[in-house]
């Protein structure tokens, strides 16, 4: 599936060949990633849509994972690749990554050493399209609601987030 999907849609109230949203729907929250090199795109949402555009206030909807949830991942993925070695993870914080590619971030920054070598990963954290976004999003997803099970595991940008979101569902369904 291609993951451009947003260039199919219109925003505006002037008709074009894509679809125009206002037509499925008037009640819309578009939550976007937040692409430093698109700017004008931002602009031209909020400009669109207002308080319903939400430009994430990190890269990517992945880079709202909370730092130990985070290590704790990486953890069961080298675990899983039958890691006999040991490993030590790097102490990193929620601001070393909110604005990078989360797949670049962990196979750069992620671990210091393994056994006596290096610092090398068992598991391939980067998609192979280059982008540097994370693998395998699904199974990454998965684990992440099994490993996020409460409120306070969960990072304040990721809060932020949700209660956007609750607002906008309770506001447009009472």
């Amino acid at each position: 599936m291609s993951r451009k999907i947003l260039p199919h849609f219109n925003f505006s109230d002037n008709p074009n060949e894509n679809i125009t949203v206002k037509r499925i729907s008037k009640n819309i929250l578009l939550i976007a990633d937040n692409d430093k090199s698109k700017e004008k795109k931002h602009e031209r949402m909020k400009e669109m849509l207002g308080d319903n555009y939400l430009p994430l206030p990190c890269r990517e909807v992945e880079n709202l994972i909370d730092p130990e949830i985070l290590k704790n991942m990486i953890s069961y993925f080298e675990a899983k690749k039958d890691n006999k070695e040991g490993y030590t993870l790097k102490n990193f914080i929620y601001e070393d990554y909110k604005d990078e590619y989360l797949g670049k971030f962990i196979t750069k920054n992620s671990i210091i050493k393994r056994g006596k070598r290096k610092g090398e990963l068992k598991y391939s954290y980067m998609s192979d399209d280059g982008s540097g976004t994370i693998r395998d999003k699904l199974t990454f997803s998965k684990l992440l609601i099994s490993q996020t099970t409460s409120w306070e595991k969960m990072s304040e940008n990721s809060k932020a987030v949700t209660i956007k979101m609750f607002e906008f569902i309770k506001k447009h369904n009472s």
